[in-house]
C-alpha cells in the first residue's frame, strides 16, 4: 500500500517499473502493505488527504480489518490531521444531504413559541431543558430529511434537477443513510422521553407524520399541506412539552408555519411540474397548471397572515409585533411580485432568501414585544 495521487492506494504487481513498495511487516494473504515510499514513484512525500476504503481493492478479511482498524481512531487524530479533516468533510456531505441550512424555516418559531410560553406562562427552563428541545428539534427534522431522501432516491435519479443529490449520484451509500436516519429517530425519541413521559409516547405519531410526507407526493397534489403541517408542529409541539396542555396561541402559530410552507413549497414544486406529470407524481403545478398554482400560493400566504395576526390578537401583543407582521407579508407579497411572470429562474431568491428573512423577521418581532413591552 503506498500514497499516490493524495489517497491510499494498493497495487496488485503492476508492471513497468512501479514497485509494490517494500513487503510490510505483516504479510495478509500473501500481499504486503506499506504506509511508505512507493517503489521507484517518490510519492511518499504526498499528503494524505483523504482516506477512502471503497476505493482499496483488497480481499473481504483485510476490508474489514483495515476499515475497522483504522476507522477507529480517526476521532483520535490531531486536530491538524488529514484523515480528521476527512472526518468532517463527511458531516458536511451529510448535512448538505439532509439541506441543514433550511432548518432556519421551522427553528425560529419554535424559538417564539418558547419565548411566549416562559413569559405568558412563567415556566423556569433549565439548561437541560433547553437542550433537550433543541435535540428533539434538530434530530426530527434530520430524521424526516433523511427518510425523504432514501425513499425518493429513484425519483430523484430520474430527475435532471435532483440527480446530483447526494444518494443517487452515490456521494453516500443508501445504507449510510439509513444508519444516519436510524440514529436521528432514536435522538429524538430518547430526547422526547428526556423531556418527560408523555413527550416520549407522543413522539412515535409526530414521527410517523414526518415520515408520511415522504409519500404523500405519489398519491394526492395536497402534499404541501402535509409537509407545512411538520413544520407547524414544531411550536406546538415546544409549547406543550414546556407546559403539558395545548393553548390557542400555538395552534394559531403553527397553522400559519403550516400555510406559509405550503404556500412556498407550491412555488419551489413549479420546477418539477412537468416532471411529476410524465412520472404520475401529485403536486398542485401538476394538478392545476403553473398560473393557477401561483394564485393558490398567494391565497394560502394570505391566509397564514391571518393566522399569524390571530396569533398576535391571542397574545395580546403591541404594535412592534405588528409592525413586523406587516414587513413579513410585504416579503410575501415581493415574493409573489418576483413569480408574477412565472420566472422560475427567480424561484431560489423567492423560496431560500426571502423566506429566510420571513422568519428571522417574525422571531425577531415577537422577542422584542414580548422582552421590552
Amino acid at each position: 500500500m503506498y500514497r499516490a495521487d493524495d489517497r491510499f492506494v494498493t497495487r496488485r504487481g503492476e508492471a513497468g517499473g512501479q514497485g509494490e513498495g517494500r513487503q510490510g511487516d505483516k504479510e495478509r494473504g500473501g500481499r504486503g502493505t506499506r504506509r511508505g515510499e512507493a517503489g521507484g514513484q517518490g510519492e511518499g512525500d504526498s499528503d494524505v488527504s483523504t482516506l477512502n476504503f471503497d476505493s482499496l481493492r483488497l480481499d473481504s478479511t483485510m476490508r474489514r480489518t483495515f476499515g475497522v482498524e483504522l476507522n477507529s481512531f480517526v476521532l483520535l487524530m490531531p486536530e491538524g490531521s488529514h484523515i480528521r479533516q476527512g472526518f468532517f468533510d463527511r458531516a458536511y456531505t451529510f448535512g448538505r444531504m439532509i439541506k441543514f441550512s433550511h432548518s432556519i424555516f421551522a427553528l425560529p418559531f419554535a424559538l417564539v413559541s418558547g419565548i411566549v410560553v416562559v413569559s405568558m406562562e412563567q415556566v423556569q427552563l433549565t439548561w437541560l431543558d433547553v437542550l433537550l428541545l433543541l435535540l428533539c428539534m434538530v434530530s426530527a427534522r434530520t430524521a424526516a430529511i433523511g427518510f425523504n431522501r432514501i425513499a425518493d432516491r429513484g425519483i430523484d435519479a430520474e430527475n435532471p434537477r435532483t440527480k446530483n443529490r447526494e444518494l443517487p449520484s452515490g456521494t453516500i451509500q443508501t445504507r449510510e443513510a439509513w444508519l444516519f436516519t436510524g440514529i436521528a429517530t432514536i435522538v429524538f425519541i430518547g430526547a422526547s422521553f428526556g423531556i418527560n413521559l408523555l413527550c416520549g409516547i407522543l413522539s412515535i405519531p409526530l414521527l410517523a407524520l414526518l415520515y408520511s410526507y415522504s409519500l404523500t407526493k405519489r398519491y394526492t397534489w395536497a402534499s404541501h399541506i402535509v409537509l407545512g403541517a411538520c413544520l407547524g408542529a414544531a411550536p406546538i409541539g415546544v409549547w406543550f412539552a414546556l407546559t403539558g396542555s395545548f393553548h390557542s396561541a400555538p395552534i394559531l402559530l403553527g397553522l400559519g408555519v403550516t400555510l406559509w410552507t405550503a404556500g412556498f413549497d407550491i412555488y419551489y414544486s413549479l420546477q418539477d411540474q412537468e416532471f411529476d406529470r410524465e412520472k404520475g407524481l401529485q403536486s398542485v403545478p401538476a394538478r392545476f397548471g403553473k398560473w393557477q398554482s401561483l394564485w393558490i400560493a398567494r391565497f394560502i400566504h394570505f391566509l397564514a397572515v391571518v393566522a399569524y395576526a390571530g396569533f398576535g390578537v391571542v397574545i395580546g401583543l403591541s404594535f412592534l409585533y405588528w409592525i413586523g407582521l406587516a414587513t413579513v407579508a410585504g416579503i410575501l407579497v415581493y415574493e409573489a411580485w418576483l413569480l408574477r411572470k412565472g420566472d422560475l429562474s427567480k424561484i431560489d431568491l423567492a423560496f431560500f432568501t426571502m423566506n429566510g428573512y420571513v422568519s428571522i423577521l417574525f422571531a425577531v418581532a415577537v422577542a422584542v414585544d414580548m422582552i421590552f413591552l
